[in-house]
C-alpha cells in the first residue's frame, strides 16, 4: 500500500536522525523524482529558515507519493534509500514503520 501520512512522518522522523542524509537532502530529494524547481525552491526555505528539515523531507516524500502513487510503498523507498546507500536508514524504516493495509484486509477475517 501506497505510504500515508503516519508513514511519512515517522519517516521523516528517522531521516532527521540520519546527519548523512541530513547533509545529502537534495541528492535524497532529486533521487526521488523531485522536481528540480521544487527542490531549489524548498532548498531556499530551508536556508531562510521558513521550514525546517521535517518539512523539506514531509514535501518530498508527499511529492514521491503523488509521482508513484501506489508504487510509493515502504519497500519501494527502502530499495530506493539502498541505492543511495543509506542501508541502515532503511532497516531502521523496515523496523519502525508499519506496513499500512487497506481496510478490506483488516476485516478479511470477521
Amino acid at each position: 500500500m501506497r505510504l500515508n501520512s503516519e508513514q511519512i512522518s515517522k519517516i521523516v522522523q528517522i531521516f532527521e536522525q540520519d546527519p548523512t542524509l541530513l547533509n545529502n537532502h537534495n541528492m535524497v530529494a532529486v533521487h526521488l523524482g523531485t522536481e528540480r524547481t521544487l527542490v531549489a525552491q524548498l532548498k531556499l526555505q530551508l536556508l531562510a529558515g521558513t521550514i525546517t528539515f521535517a518539512e523539506f523531507f514531509s514535501k518530498v516524500l508527499a511529492d514521491w507519493v503523488t509521482s508513484n502513487g501506489e508504487n510509493a510503498t515502504v519497500s519501494k523507498l527502502c530499495e530506493e534509500l539502498r541505492e543511495m546507500q543509506f542501508i541502515m536508514v532503511a532497516e531502521m524504516i523496515e523496523t519502525q514503520v508499519p506496513v499500512a493495509t487497506s481496510s478490506a484486509a483488516l476485516h478479511e477475517g470477521d
